[in-house]
């Protein structure tokens, strides 16, 4: 009995491990999370970054080879450099969690969208 706890074990410690350790682009598109964040614009690549509220955590949004953020084009065009846009954004991982490390997400949709500049509120939007 202990040698087939002991196999089991072993065979889904190696099919998980198989599943995550590519080390690139995941393309598990069934994990998604919902996170309550600030998206702005940052100095260096990603330059679009999600800082999870209440974390030290802060995802980068992959972009394509002509810079353009993975999101929907609507919440694209609500940024800019004097912007902060709050909201419930739900995304996809494309490189596994380590701790220490900016994880690259793409922004699959947001809702409760709040963007302010200088302080100030200058759009409210329930969804994209």
């Amino acid at each position: 009995m202990r040698m087939r706890i002991l196999a089991f074990l072993g065979l889904t410690t190696l099919t998980f491990g198989v599943t995550r350790a590519s080390g690139g682009e995941q393309t598990n598109r069934t994990e998604r999370l919902t996170v309550h964040g600030r998206l702005m614009y940052y100095n260096g690549n990603p330059s679009s970054r999600i800082w999870i509220v209440g974390t030290k955590r802060v995802l980068g949004v992959r972009e394509s080879g002509d810079e353009i953020a993975y999101m929907p084009k609507e919440l694209r065009d609500l940024m800019s450099w004097d912007k902060e846009i709050f909201a419930d954004f739900v995304v996809e991982p494309l490189t596994p969690y380590k701790q220490g490390v900016m994880q690259m997400v793409r922004v699959i949709s947001a809702s409760k969208i709040v963007v302010t500049e200088k302080d100030k509120i200058v759009l409210r939007k329930d969804r994209l």
